[in-house]
């Protein structure tokens, strides 16, 4: 059986969505999908006064199951959604995960007034005064710490050894 994804590409030529996954019945109407969004920084309009004034951050994505209940009414369900933001320098500080859970029967969770349930953690990054990586807290008990090499040197003396050997061999 042949597999069959679809993308959609923003003004700017970012991805925006892409549908997959998709469940066809005998007559070729769908009949289930997931889709992921992409949302970036850019206002999505032209018009807007802010058009253009973008660092094309992805500020969040979302993937979500479209599918038709034992009714056969259309639902939706968000399996992950990650939303993030970024420091004025533009980098990555933090990342918020979702995800709506699921019934022992396959269905999402809802609370009593239908509305979805969502469980989730947040990710924070830290930087040092270089703007490198230093510190992953995963917001779930976890947390890793980088360190990097204090010699400003040391990277051309790296690539000065490996271009040297690589003279060697030829």
């Amino acid at each position: 059986q042949g597999r069959r994804v679809d993308y959609a590409l923003d003004q700017s030529g970012g991805m925006s969505v892409v549908v997959f996954n998709q469940t066809f019945d005998g007559s070729g109407t769908l009949t289930q999908y997931c889709e992921t969004d992409y949302a970036m920084d850019m206002p999505a309009s032209s018009t807007s006064p802010y058009y253009g004034l973008s660092h094309l951050q992805l500020t969040a994505l979302q993937n979500v199951r479209h599918y038709k209940d034992s009714s056969n009414h259309p639902q939706v369900q968000t399996l992950v959604r990650n939303d993030y933001t970024y420091n004025p320098a533009g980098i990555r500080v933090s990342n918020q995960i979702r995800s709506q859970g699921l019934n022992t029967d396959g269905t999402p969770v809802v609370d009593a007034s239908g509305n979805p349930v969502f469980t989730g953690r947040t990710e924070v990054y830290g930087y040092d005064n270089s703007n490198q990586l230093t510190s992953v807290d995963y917001g779930d008990g976890q947390a890793q710490s980088y360190s990097f090499v204090s010699k400003p040197d040391a990277y051309w003396r790296c690539y000065t050894l490996f271009a040297s050997s690589e003279l060697q061999r030829g």
